[in-house]
């Protein structure tokens, strides 16, 4: 009979046991069920912790531990049953709580060991974990803290329903893991742990549904239960000592194969790699021997596995010492070049075995591509260094000389030229201009005086001669190094430097030709990468060319609009929004009596406008740009203030700047001084003020003379005849009342000539009976009398007589006159002298008193002053003109012209 024939007899036999012991004692079936569970609990945690050094496995640690408890709880479980009669006091709840914490602890111990599968655990932590772990349950179960899971007579209790649910909730997160884990198992051990988990699930399903422990139900969940222990025992205990590679060696396992693929490719890429590699143990024999060309390690055409390097037959001098060295401790590493121009780079090391030599290896690896990488690189860092060094200067206001200078220097230093030159294209004639070059142009090119250029000019057809003209032409770079047969050779002025090799590239912008780089004499020959370092320095030299010509452009552009800015009479002004002034024309420096230079670059408002309307200003400006579209337009007048601290009226036309059609950005100014504007409205509004008031105060004085004629006279008159009239009656009676009488007679002629008087002030009665000079002549008796300075009035009385606004303007004018004459002039004579003509009228007044400085009278600050402005402006009123001249010392005179 076969192997599988005896299992097969031994599995039958053993499944017939236990029904016939299902069907006559079910406590024996459980127990023979249990002591199954038991025996490979036990066995998993014997082959776990007894094999932990070897294969470091953490999850497989922490299962056996795990395994190792739940036997505990199922001892515990087997004794609990009343007919064992250990637990006496103890109905067959005890039972189930024992198996239901034994069946929670199984399943999610084996999904934490999953978890930690291949992972590194401390085993005397988890040793005392499940310890706790299961003395607390124990304890609880015991005490009466665990949920009740069976009751008599009831069945199963919702708790003992929903542990089995939870077991079956844990199973799909296990199988995940189990996935997860598939490599580092075999699988054969694969399918054995899924269909543990399977038959675990299946047995929750009947646990589920018995109402007495006898039931059928439990039998045949104890059948699922006996069919995933033993698919546990075949997957870990009989795999673990009979296949140890399949499950617990089995990352070894991995390894050893990676290793014997690592170890051919190593071997191929050794062949395709080195170019030699050799082993020798500690007496120079050969032990190891790869690769080809071991000529360059040093070795003869003879060399072979097992002869002595360190025989001259073998190897000559070059290999022997190096060995030795190697030998003696020594690393030694040299690079050598082959006869078909490989770079080998040789090293020569011991083998240690501890702290002695066992042996040398020598290898020869081909880094002739390396090699040729580093100089590549090296290349490309000078040419990067060269173009970042130009760099500063092409974003700068460098010249193009300079710039030309800086491009030639590099260009040299690139390719080891001696001489060369660097141009730049004249947009307008096509001339080329070297703006820098070396000792070797001559002949057909002639130096641009007071300047260290010198021209290429074009040929009668528009094409560039020579050598040097090819690449301008062809609008291609080139480079020869014979540069006596090159087509485009014409042969060489005399004076110039034989021609060894020539390099050329044209500068490009775009399809337009814009300079040239030259290159002669290099101390090798040129080559392809000497071209693409200059070519790529041209495109540098050509955003120079740009650069300058742009901004050349940009300046004259700015100079023509600064020139227009200029020619304008009013004021420019160009504010950004940072209040910072950007652009102002020549009317605007006039004006703040700044240059350029003191006004552009500072803030508007800070420095250009007085104190008292800068904030409004500013407040206005912010809302133009907060609210305004590009191009609005908006007009308002302020004060500015110019360099002397002098505030001038500015009329001003804004217009909105920006970018677009949205975002505003500044502002644009233009601006018109009304300050003269301004003063002569505040004159006009003055004279009309003053001609208002004094056509006021003539009414007024015409009205209240009146009063005083009709009212106070009359009355005062009427006082006289009534007093006249007492006296007459009583008076001859008694002496004493006559005398009050006559006083009182006396006060009323003396209050009648006081109202006389002041009438005669406010507007004497003789200016509109007897016109304008008898007035004068009245005016200048009664002023000499009251102060004691001589008046000499000349005029003709018999004249005829002019407008009455005119003579009443005239007679206030010599009023004022005399009246400054009196308070100011310390004058002992005053003359007023009245001529007509058919047209005019002109009244002189002349004093002989102290005079003063004529050229205040446009700002006056005292009383004098004002009655001098006064003056003027009631001759303006009646359309005249009013002269005033005087000089300290000289006196005072006053020509008025009045027309007829």
């Amino acid at each position: 009979m076969t192997r599988y024939g005896m299992a097969a007899l031994l599995l039958a036999l053993v499944l017939a046991t236990l029904y016939y012991a299902s069907l006559h004692n079910i406590l024996l079936f459980h127990s023979l069920v249990e002591i199954f569970r038991l025996v490979v609990a036990a066995g998993v945690f014997v082959v776990a912790y007894n094999t932990r050094h070897l294969h470091r496995n953490g999850g497989l640690v922490l299962l056996g531990v795990a395994y190792l408890h739940v036997a505990v709880l199922d001892t515990l479980h087997i004794l609990s049953f009343h007919e064992m009669g250990v637990f006496p006091d103890y109905d067959s709840n005890l039972p189930t709580q024992l198996w239901v914490a034994a069946r929670l602890m199984q399943n999610a111990s084996l999904l934490l060991a999953l978890f930690y599968f291949g992972r590194r655990t401390r085993l005397r932590g988890v040793v005392f974990s499940y310890f706790i772990l299961t003395s607390l349950l124990i304890v609880l179960i015991f005490t009466g803290y665990f949920p009740a899971a069976y009751v008599e007579g009831a069945g199963l209790t919702p708790f003992k329903v929903a542990s089995e649910y939870g077991v079956i909730a844990l199973s799909p997160a296990c199988v995940g893991l189990l996935v997860y884990r598939r490599r580092s198992m075999s699988d054969n051990v694969f399918v054995l742990l899924l269909g543990a988990l399977a038959a675990d699930v299946v047995a929750s399903l009947f646990f589920m549904q018995y109402f007495r422990v006898t039931d059928d139900w439990l039998v045949v969940g104890h059948y699922a239960i006996l069919v995933s222990y033993f698919c546990l025992y075949k997957a870990i205990v009989e795999t673990g000592l009979r296949r140890p590679f399949d499950f617990l060696f089995h990352s070894l396992q991995q390894n050893e194969r990676e290793l014997r693929k690592s170890s051919g490719l190593l071997r191929s890429v050794v062949a395709d790699a080195l170019v030699a590699l050799f082993a020798t143990d500690v007496q120079g024999m050969i032990t190891v021997l790869e690769g080809h060309n071991h000529r360059a390690m040093g070795m003869g055409p003879d060399h072979a596995l097992g002869q002595n390097v360190l025989s001259e037959h073998v190897g000559g001098p070059f290999l022997a010492d190096n060995v030795r060295r190697a030998l003696a401790g020594e690393t030694v590493t040299s690079e050598v070049q082959t006869d078909d121009g490989r770079v080998l780079y040789l090293r020569y090391s011991p083998v240690w075995e501890g702290e002695r030599v066992a042996g040398t290896i020598g290898v020869a690896t081909d880094i002739t591509e390396i090699k040729q990488v580093e100089e590549e690189h090296k290349w490309e860092s000078r040419v990067r260094e060269a173009l970042a060094d130009l760099y500063p200067p092409l974003i700068s206001t460098t010249s193009i000389d300079e710039m030309a200078l800086a491009v030639l220097r590099h260009a040299q230093n690139l390719t080891g030229s001696e001489h060369g030159y660097v141009a730049s294209i004249n947009p307008v004639n096509g001339d080329m201009i070297a703006h820098t070059h070396t000792a070797m142009l001559a002949g057909d090119c002639h130096v641009v005086e007071g300047e260290r250029r010198v021209v290429f000019p074009q040929d009668d057809d528009g094409r560039y001669g020579g050598l040097w003209g090819h690449a301008l032409n062809t609008r291609r770079a080139f480079y020869t190094n014979n540069p006596a047969t090159h087509e485009s050779t014409r042969g060489l002025p005399e004076g110039h430097v034989p021609l060894r090799c020539f390099l050329s590239v044209p500068v490009l912008l775009g399809d337009h030709l814009a300079g040239q780089i030259a290159l002669a004499n290099s101390q090798r020959d040129y080559t392809g990468r000497d071209l693409q370092a200059v070519e790529r320095l041209a495109r540098f030299y050509a955003l120079a060319i740009q650069r300058l010509r742009a901004a050349e452009a940009l300046r004259d552009e700015h100079n023509r609009a600064q020139q227009y800015l200029d020619m304008a009479a009013d004021i420019i002004v160009a504010i950004d929004a940072y209040e910072t002034i950007t652009l102002v024309n020549r009317r605007g420096c006039e004006l703040l009596g700044y240059d350029s230079d003191g006004i552009v670059g500072k803030n508007w408002f800070d420095i250009f406008l007085p104190d008292a309307v800068r904030e409004s200003s500013r407040e206005r400006f912010h809302q133009m740009l907060s609210t305004g579209q590009v191009g609005a337009s908006y007009y308002h007048e302020n004060l500015v203030r110019d360099r002397e601290g002098n505030e001038h009226y500015i009329f001003w036309r804004n217009t909105l700047l920006g970018q677009g059609n949205d975002t505003v950005n500044g502002v644009l100014a233009s601006g018109t001084d009304i300050t003269e504007r301004k003063r002569a409205e505040e004159m006009a509004r003055r004279v009309a003020l003053a001609d208002h008031t004094r056509k006021a105060e003539e009414t007024e004085r015409h009205r209240l003379a009146r009063e005083l004629h009709d009212q106070v006279g009359g009355n005062l008159s009427l006082l006289g005849i009534r007093l006249n009239i007492l006296r007459a009656r009583y008076g001859e009676r008694d002496d004493e009342l006559s005398d009050q009488i006559a006083d009182s007679l006396d006060l009323v002629d003396q209050t009648a000539q006081s109202i006389r008087s002041i009438m005669a002030d406010l507007r004497p009665p003789m200016l509109d009976d007897y016109g304008l000079v008898s007035t004068l002549y009245w005016h200048g008796e009664q002023f000499s009398s009251r102060t004691g300075i001589s008046v000499q009035i000349e005029g003709d009385d018999d004249a005829p007589r002019v407008d009455a606004a005119i003579e009443v303007a005239l007679f206030r004018i010599v009023q004022e006159a005399l009246s400054n004459v009196a308070r100011h002039a310390n004058a002992s004579k005053v003359t007023v002298r009245l001529t007509q003509s058919k047209r005019s009228l002109r009244l002189l007044i002349h004093d002989d008193g102290v005079g003063f400085d004529s050229s205040t009278l446009d700002a006056p600050d005292s009383e004098g002053g004002w009655g001098l402005l006064n003056m003027v402006e009631r001759a303006r009123a009646v359309n005249g003109q009013c002269r005033i001249d005087s000089r300290p010392g000289c006196g005072t005179c006053i020509v008025i012209r009045v027309p007829r």
